[in-house]
């Protein structure tokens, strides 16, 4: 990035200063027709903008675009890839060359077009799921935490773990399966797998081998393998129980006649019962050093009663407790239960086979389980024989509850209770509301609304779409629950199958929608989440007379774009209504006025806007444009129709030969403090109006005024603005327009009470005849012959700030003194991550009110042009200074042919020979500093097949002394 500034001398009292940075590649290089628009084209044969893709089907999809203008200089775009709020991110990408959609896992992802000129998006939701299962992912529990398992190129895993009982799980891929099994290979006694209660016993040292399962699968059954190498618990005895060491203790039921467990000892183990409890019934030899033991109880023992054995092997001997308690059993399924009161419950999905498990607390013998449904069909369910397991497929709504009995000898001896609420399945959600509020990150809610002409409470509907990809379509939002992050900024409810928000305050809020079975499904998050901006005091405007009405006292929220000057049945306001309007709208300039009062005219130093802003508005993305005003002409084509709405009023004027220009009519116009502009468009006039017999001129601006005139502390964010003489104007100072010039500088006791503190952030500022965004001070210290022509400020001593000299000479150092940013800095604009882009000049110019000897107070000039310019005495002077700072990535794309450099706007004459030789060769400056430095000054220039080219960078630009300041510390 280039910091240089070069300092040059121009014709006239004027004096330009030339800041170069962040210049765009020589790529970019020509007549900037800019972008004012990107579409998916075939968006609207996606029902709802929405594209389904089911990763089992394999269909392919596309998307279209189309960049506008059709001649737009640069209709290159990208696409960019970005989350769902709230849900998933899908793993899609999309072909740059031909659009194709490829996507490789389920979610919810946005897909946006964007343009590389101007930053315009649209976008297109994509929902992935798959009919079936296409990967999954194992998880294995310790005791205390989850172990880590280590993944091969195959996905294949493997462990070290000591000797013990573990849990396993499966997370599928889509959501909402729940189908798979852990199977042991090879050695069968290696392991001991519980698939109810999804533990696996890992009694003995070695390696184990495992194959997880989950059927079903796009291209068949999913595998993947699991190696576990068991390392031999440390013990002093060398016998390891059940793969403890030190004593085991196993749960036995109450009046139970036999035991078994597992032992890896040195040698064949020898049993010893306490008091002849038990005596052995076998030992089975399962390996080398590993055996199984099966007990034979003496007597069935009570609830709470033990006993104990000795495995003796060697030298060693550990002792295994058995521990009784009476029959209880669990369900469990791949289900999460919920317990409310004792009582378990989930959703569980509509017809598909859940698989439910009876599982004993403690091993227990010639036990059987009996299945019963109420409220629902029997036939939903498939008990196998004994009835450990059974399968629920649900086919009917309505909450239904499973019993299950324990049954042992044909008598009861446990019971529990499911209740199922059925469910349609949900593996997708959208929000289809247009909430993409273009630049801005947030969109808008109002509290008021029109309806009838008149204002009324505001209720904003939220339009909900629950998805099945590749099954049955949910039915609407039944199968849905919706909540809001604050209740006392908005309430949240339903009505005719709508999710809807009542503002209630003002505050950020968020909606989530989720599928009701995402906790009873475990891994499912169907989910979706909408922030909002909510202002319960603001009135949603879609039509001119709307947003005139409302813009008086109310915060406006934009709900479409507004073309200012039409009626609401669409028609064009005549030219009278709109002078009229104008008329209305008249205010004093704030700039200097002094011609017009030495000339008689002081009546004549008005200006007029089309539209105040006296409170903040939220665009959300849409536009208003001020082109029925600015662009109105009569009915030659060439003369303005409008006579409140022509050229801007003079600095300076030289009889009727020429004349330099000063405040300007605008479009939009904020003077007052604490004024937001959010995620609002704002044109002086519609791109549309830049073409004349087929060409886009920026000199159709030359009558368009200022889009946005700011005297005031405001914040403008996301916003769009373009389209002016000059884009955006910010002077700080003589809001009232009632005294311009002070005589001392006493008199004006500082700047701390009329300083302006303007912050531009993420905005796009674009189209400006002369610059996009000038800045400068509506107060300066009056010339005189006593103050040199060009007064100059004082610090706390008395002493005049001196320049650093050079090159620079009219640049001050002066941003760290406290003194002369209280009493004579009028103006402090920040501009961040902002892109400015396409001037007649500059992309920013920073005024100083001009002052030579032709413009002092009591000015007895002598030569040709004696007497007739007696009006511009008094016009003279040194602006008090302005803070330019730029901060994050600010970038100024700005080349254009150096031929196309026109000052004429500047100093502007009737007569076409005079203002041919009144234009300031702006363009021939650039030369010289191009080629006396081209090392230093390089990048200001370009040669491309025999065209010069320029870039228009920061400009600070007066006659007398110019105390403004610039800020590059912030940049990235």
């Amino acid at each position: 990035m280039r910091k240089t500034i070069i300092a040059l001398v121009l014709v006239l009292p004027l004096l330009f200063l030339f800041v170069v940075f962040s210049t765009v590649n020589v790529a970019s290089l020509g007549v900037n027709i800019s972008v004012n628009g990107i579409s998916i084209t075939n968006k609207s044969s996606f029902e709802n903008s929405t594209v389904e893709i089911n990763l089992s089907d394999k269909t392919k999809y596309s998307l279209e675009v189309a960049v506008s203008p059709e001649n737009a200089t640069n209709k290159e775009y990208t696409f960019e890839v970005e989350e769902v709020e709230g849900s998933a991110l899908a793993d899609v990408s999309v072909d740059p060359a031909t659009g194709e959609i490829s996507a490789s896992s389920a979610g919810a992802a946005k897909i946006y077009a964007v343009s590389k000129d101007g930053g315009y998006r649209d976008g297109i939701t994509v929902l992935v799921s798959s009919s079936a299962p296409y990967g999954f992912d194992l998880s294995l529990f310790g005791p205390s935490d989850e172990i880590a398992l280590k993944t091969d190129k195959d996905g294949n895993y493997s462990a070290t773990v000591d000797a013990g009982i573990y849990g396993y799980g499966f997370k599928i891929q889509p959501d909402g399966f729940t189908e798979a099994r852990l199977e042991v290979c090879g050695d069968e006694n290696s392991a001991v797998i519980d698939a109810g209660m999804r533990e696996v016993l890992l009694p003995f040292s070695g390696r184990v081998q495992f194959k997880a399962v989950v059927p079903g699968g796009i291209e068949g059954d999913l595998t993947k393998d699991l190696t576990l190498t068991v390392r031999k618990p440390s013990s002093r005895t060398g016998i390891i129980v059940n793969g403890q060491a030190g004593g085991a203790i196993a749960l036995l039921e109450s009046g139970a006649r036999t035991a078994s467990f597992w032992a890896e000892a040195p040698s064949l183990p020898q049993i010893i019962s306490a008091d002849g409890a038990a005596t052995v019934s076998s030992i089975e030899n399962v390996g080398e050093n590993r055996y199984k033991v099966e007990l034979a109880l003496s007597h069935g023992f009570a609830e709470g009663e033990s006993f104990a054995v000795d495995v003796e092997a060697g030298d060693g001997k550990e002792t295994v407790t058995f521990t009784f308690s009476d029959f209880d059993f669990n369900i469990r399924s791949n289900l999460n239960f919920t317990a409310e009161g004792g009582d378990l419950g989930a959703y569980i999905q509509k017809k598909a086979a859940t698989a439910f498990y009876a599982v004993p607390v403690t091993p227990a013998g010639d036990v059987t389980f009996e299945w019963f449904v109420s409220g629902a069909d029997e036939s939903v369910l498939s008990p196998s024989e004994g009835g450990k397991t059974c399968e629920v497929t649900c086919l009917e709504s309505g909450v239904f509850t499973i019993t299950v009995k324990a049954m042992r000898n044909g008598g009861e001896i446990g019971e529990k209770k499911i209740t199922l609420t059925p469910i349609n399945r949900v593996n997708a959600i959208n929000i289809t509301n247009d909430t993409d509020a273009d630049l801005a990150a947030r969109f808008t809610i109002g509290g008021k609304k029109y309806q009838n002409g008149r204002q009324t409470d505001n209720r904003y509907y939220i339009d909900v779409i629950a998805y099945n990809i590749g099954g049955d379509a949910p039915e609407g939002i039944s199968d849905l629950d919706f909540g809001v992050s604050d209740p006392s900024v908005a309430a949240i409810g339903e009505e005719n199958g709508k999710i809807y928000l009542d503002p209630r305050g003002t505050g950020e809020v968020t909606v989530t929608v989720e599928w009701k079975g995402n906790y009873s499904y475990g891994s499912s998050n169907a989910r979706r989440n909408l922030t909002l901006n909510v202002i319960k005091e603001a009135v949603e405007v879609s039509t001119a007379s709307q947003l005139t009405e409302a813009a008086e006292n109310s915060i406006i929220v934009l709900t479409s774009d507004i073309s200012l000057g039409v009626r609401d049945d669409g028609s064009a306001m005549s030219f009278e209504e709109r002078n009229a309007l104008l008329k209305s709208h008249e205010t004093r300039s704030t700039y200097n006025t002094e011609w017009y009062k030495e000339a008689g005219k002081e009546s004549q130093a008005v200006v007029h806007y089309v539209q105040e802003f006296k409170h903040d508005v939220y665009g959300n993305g849409h536009t208003i444009d001020a082109d029925n005003f600015t662009r109105a002409v009569d009915g030659t084509g060439l003369q303005p129709a409008l006579s409140n709405y022509r050229e801007p009023l003079y600095f300076v004027c030289y009889n009727s030969v020429a004349s330099v220009a000063g405040q300007d009519n605008c479009a939009f116009l904020v003077r007052t403090d604490g004024v937001k502009l959010y995620g609002v468009n704002l044109y002086g006039c519609k791109d549309s109006s830049l073409y004349k017999d087929g060409e886009y001129q920026l000199g159709l601006l030359n009558r368009t005024g200022t889009t946005l005139e700011i005297n005031a502390s405001v914040s403008v964010i996301n916003c769009r603005i373009r389209n002016g003489r000059n884009v955006v104007r910010a002077y700080g100072g003589n809001r009232d327009g009632k005294k311009y010039f002070i005589d001392s500088l006493q008199e004006n006791g500082g700047c701390d009470g009329e300083r302006i503190t303007v912050d531009i952030s993420g905005c796009v500022i674009s189209q400006g005849r002369e610059f996009l965004l000038k800045i400068g001070a509506n107060r300066a210290l009056r010339a005189s012959r006593a103050n040199g022509f060009q007064p100059e400020f004082t610090d706390e001593r008395g002493n005049k700030y001196s320049s650093s000299g050079g090159a620079d000479s009219n640049m001050y150092d002066l941003l760290g003194d406290d003194y002369f940013y209280r009493n004579y800095v009028m103006t402090d604009v920040t501009l961040c991550d902002s892109v400015l882009e396409t001037s007649g000049l500059f992309s920013v110019g920073v005024e100083s009110n001009f002052s030579g000897d032709w413009l002092y107070a009591g000015s007895t000039a002598e030569g040709a042009y004696a007497g007739l310019t007696k009006e511009w005495q008094k016009s003279g002077g040194t602006s008090f200074a302005s803070v330019l700072r730029l901060k994050g990535d600010v970038r100024l794309y700005d080349w254009k042919d150096i031929s196309h450099v026109d000052s004429s706007t500047l100093i502007e004459s009737p007569i076409g020979n005079l203002n041919e030789w009144l234009k300031l060769d702006i363009g021939a400056m650039f030369d010289y500093v191009g080629n006396t430095s081209p090392e230093k000054y390089g990048e200001l220039m370009d040669n491309r097949q025999g065209t010069k080219y320029v870039h228009g960078g920061i400009a600070f630009y007066g006659g007398g002394r110019n105390y403004s300041q610039l800020s590059l510390s912030g940049l990235d």
